[in-house]
């Protein structure tokens, strides 16, 4: 199976999850907590974050 080096997603991940990962990474998530994290928890995580920005 193939693996990004940086964000470690698998070969044939959706845009929108590779997106969600990069903005994880940058709010300062770590890859392994990524890997270990489900991908509906992922969206909602930058949801909730992107609902909180629009709000203010």
């Amino acid at each position: 199976m193939l693996r990004c080096t940086f964000c470690g997603m698998r070969a044939g991940s959706s845009l929108l999850q590779l997106g969600d990962r990069l903005w994880l990474l940058q709010a300062g998530f770590t890859s392994r907590q990524l890997e270990r994290m489900s991908w509906a928890r992922m969206r909602r995580l930058v949801a909730e974050a992107e609902s909180g920005m629009t709000a203010r």
